[in-house]
């Protein structure tokens, strides 16, 4: 379990689909996600662990800024060996990924450094509902994932 409750959302989700992980590379879920905008960052969500990728010029920022329990990881060397890499050492087999934010050259490269047993999954119609929820003097926001 995560303190950001919208990552347990998340977890639900991917157990309910049979999917291990989920790769966001949308920038506005990501920014959501994290409260920490960088333009070039992707998100790889598990159960075993929730990994932030980014370039350097972002890494120590990141590493102040965005909450615990997500680690930063600095892209130091092709950004689809760093995400393969860290699918593999996770055992992770079953990758969702946002099918209208990663772009066809990104799938193909991530695809091409995955072990052969492990597939990325489009989600169709991926969906951040934002939903406010009252408390005693303030409310709270979080995101629901629907994925289709």
């Amino acid at each position: 379990m995560s303190s950001l409750p919208q990552l347990n959302n998340i977890f639900g989700q991917l157990k309910k689909k049979r999917l291990d992980a989920l790769l966001l590379s949308s920038p506005a879920n990501i920014v959501y996600i994290t409260q920490f905008q960088a333009s070039n960052a992707y998100l790889l969500i598990s159960e075993k662990e929730t990994a932030y990728f980014t370039d350097s010029r972002y890494t120590e920022a990141a590493k102040l800024s965005i909450k615990k329990g997500i680690n930063i990881r600095k892209i130091d060397r092709s950004f689809s060996t760093i995400i393969a890499d860290s699918c593999r050492k996770l055992k992770l087999k079953r990758i969702a990924f946002e099918e209208r934010a990663l772009t066809y050259a990104e799938y193909k490269k991530i695809k091409k450094e995955l072990p052969k047993n492990a597939k990325l999954i489009p989600t169709h119609g991926l969906s951040l509902i934002h939903i406010s929820e009252p408390t005693r003097p303030l409310y709270i926001s979080y995101a629901v994932f629907c994925l289709k």
